[in-house]
């Protein structure tokens, strides 16, 4: 298993004409503000898929019987497509082992959602909280995180937005952020990707988030700039604190 770092802590889009729901975050309660502080851990270099997956559920387990921290785990991985509990086979545009020729691998998971794609170039945080205890409903941590990415992007000069009935976060020349949540006994778990100079060319062989319509995209793609990947990682770790308050 990686060695783990731990830290405390083609069309373009339309923006949307009006003011959508409010993106701030979800008012945080004096409740939210005494929880443990957040623990994060990242994990060096490219980590597998399963590795991710399985210190994730362990992380979980330890967060239920209040026996560890929460935790926020930021990654990249190889390529990989997981699947959601709403996938079906139309999310994929080619089979296993064309998938296995190139390199990537293929799971289905317990998160919500549809295809997805993580790869190299892309930032995954895996948040590992008591929303439960936090208050914030699903719905509620949802938007934490979108606001989340939609805070960073603009941190690196892109202006991110969402669209209703869509989760993620979305720009004028395509999707940018993905979110694919799971819930146990009140601890989240699974949690978003970030795109900074990933290969978009692999997003072919899925439908991204059961999306035919809108491209994936990147901040280094958008900008014209080499985003580093240390750089929006610190920038995810400070603004992922800010929101959530810890």
């Amino acid at each position: 298993m990686a060695k783990l770092e731990r830290r405390s802590a083609s069309h373009l889009l339309q923006a949307p004409p009006s003011p959508g729901p409010p993106t701030g975050p979800p008012k945080v309660t004096q409740r939210q503000k005494s929880l443990a502080k957040v623990e994060i851990i990242t994990l060096p270099g490219l980590t597998p898929y399963k590795e991710a997956w399985s210190l994730q559920r362990k992380l979980l387990e330890g967060v239920v019987a209040k026996e560890r921290p929460e935790t926020l785990i930021l990654c990249e991985h190889h390529p990989v497509v997981t699947l959601g509990r709403n996938a079906s086979s139309e999310g994929l545009l080619v089979d296993e082992s064309t998938l296995r020729a190139r390199g990537v691998e293929l799971f289905r998971v317990e998160r919500g959602g549809e295809a997805t794609l993580h790869l190299p170039g892309q930032l995954v945080a895996y948040p590992i909280l008591s929303v439960r205890e936090r208050r914030l409903g699903i719905r509620g941590y949802i938007t934490a995180l979108e606001e989340t990415m939609i805070k960073v992007a603009e941190s690196f000069g892109v202006k991110g937005y969402r669209i209703g009935g869509k989760p993620g976060v979305y720009s004028t020349a395509g999707k940018i952020g993905a979110l694919g949540v799971a819930l146990s006994r009140g601890v989240s778990y699974h949690g978003a990707a970030l795109n900074i100079s990933p290969d978009l060319s692999l997003f072919e062989l899925i439908v991204p988030c059961g999306d035919r319509e809108i491209p994936p995209s990147s901040l280094t793609s958008i900008t014209g700039v080499t985003q580093r990947m240390g750089d929006v990682r610190a920038a995810f770790m400070k603004t992922f604190s800010d929101i959530f308050r810890h």
